[in-house]
């Protein structure tokens, strides 16, 4: 780029006639043609500096959509621990189940934490595994029924739903007294609340799961409670119908399973204490620590990433853009010195030279806005994955930008046009 155009201009003065040139003074070298190839590159920055504007732009709120989201749980102040029993030492899931409860047992009682549980899978983390449904009373769903094959499994122990934040919104959540050989119970989502049971209330009805890790089908339990949606496979990916299980009463899936620690405390402060807890429990199980809002972070980190780049880029290109109206129009104000001072001698106001050189000016910003807006609705289409509850057309960020642009015309005009005014018109016809 510094080649092609350090060599155009080079390649143009080399073409000047020597005698010509001194005949025509300080305006040789400054007919129109080349003040019109200036401002058609100034008309395209504006117009490349529109494009990427507008694609942060619906970056940024679409970013700011993504993080209004209700996720359903509450990130902050939450510590997640992922232990891994080996099989030789667990070769049965009482035993994984008997390591869950005195860990949990251990961690609770640790300064700080408020509420601590345990799950199979995390919200956010994927929505498998997931098995069938019946309900009671009716006949099996079939499968590829949007219940069926697609309703999220979930092994809870008591303190889960506390600890994570999400919000019971009808009867209760796992208890303690849900041991096994107890009554089976479950508590459903929303959407299994909704989709299993329309119209109807699901507190006391009866369902029974299959296809999963025990039998066929394992015995019916009674629905005791209906928790809020989660994400569950991303933020802004639809929520699945959803069923919750003691791990007590369904202990499959017990050796991995990921502790969650709500803490009043610094969540990363509680790692020595939470690892000596499992130390005196099986030094030999492993254990990763992470907060919950790492987590939670590292699900939009794409967005976050495409979103700063993009905006980098549109800073950038804004930037280049008001350099070259700043330069171009510096340029014209410099080989325009006579004609400036010859309107001020013939009583020309100030005003007057800054509006004729602005309104120059601002028409060249304006014709790289409307380019860069047809370029932008064409190029903003393929951003449409990308973005969340916001129009690759929408016309408020088109609006905001084409009003930066203008701005930063305006001020970038404004201060050689200004300096234009402060021409001493008898010092410029002199100089002729």
């Amino acid at each position: 780029t510094a080649v092609l155009f350090g060599l155009l201009p080079a390649l143009r003065v080399a073409d000047v006639n020597a005698n010509a040139a001194i005949r025509e003074g300080p305006r040789a070298g400054s007919g129109p043609g080349k003040q019109r190839v200036w401002s058609i590159l100034v008309a395209v920055e504006v117009a490349l500096a529109l494009v990427l504007l507008v694609g942060s732009g619906l970056m940024l709120r679409s970013f700011a959509a993504v993080l209004g989201v209700d996720v359903g749980f509450e990130p902050r102040g939450v510590l997640t621990v992922v232990t891994d029993l080996p099989e030789h030492a667990y070769p049965n899931v009482a035993m994984a189940v008997a390591f869950q409860d005195r860990a949990l047992d251990a961690v609770r009682r640790i300064p700080g934490v408020t509420a601590a549980g345990v799950t199979n899978v995390l919200p956010l983390d994927g929505e498998n595994p997931s098995g069938g449904i019946q309900v009671a009373g009716r006949p099996l769903l079939p499968i590829g029924h949007p219940i069926t094959g697609f309703a999220v499994y979930r092994i809870v122990s008591p303190g889960y739903f506390d600890a994570m934040g999400m919000k019971i919104l009808k009867g209760r959540g796992i208890a303690e007294s849900d041991v096994a050989g107890g009554a089976p119970v479950v508590v459903v989502n929303e959407a299994l609340a909704k989709d299993g049971w329309p119209g109807e209330d699901p507190i006391g009805k009866q369902m029974r799961i299959g296809g999963m890790d025990g039998p066929e089908f394992e015995p019916f339990a009674t629905v005791v409670g209906i928790v809020k949606n989660v994400a569950g496979s991303g933020v802004t990916a639809p929520v699945r119908p959803a069923y919750y299980y003691s791990i007590s009463q369904l202990p499959y899936r017990t050796r991995w399973m990921t502790m969650v620690v709500k803490t009043s405390l610094p969540p990363t402060g509680l790692v020595p204490q939470i690892r000596a807890a499992l130390r005196s429990i099986d030094p030999d199980v492993p254990a990763e620590f992470e907060t919950l809002e790492s987590r939670f972070a590292s699900s939009i980190a794409d967005r976050r990433f495409t979103m700063t780049v993009l905006a980098t880029f549109a800073i950038a290109a804004l930037l280049l853009a008001g350099v070259g109206i700043y330069g171009v129009v510096s340029y014209a104000v410099a080989q325009r010195t006579r004609e400036i001072g010859i309107r001020l001698a013939l009583g020309a106001q100030p005003g007057d030279v800054v509006l004729m050189v602005q309104g120059r000016a601002l028409l060249m910003v304006g014709a790289g806005i409307v380019a860069g807006a047809i370029g932008a609705l064409a190029l903003t289409r393929v951003m449409r994955s990308l973005l969340f509850e916001i129009s690759p057309t929408d016309p408020l960020t088109f609006g905001a930008v084409a009003l930066v642009l203008l701005a930063a015309g305006w001020l970038a005009s404004w201060l050689p046009a200004r300096r234009g005014t402060r021409i001493d018109p008898l010092l410029a016809i002199r100089s002729e």
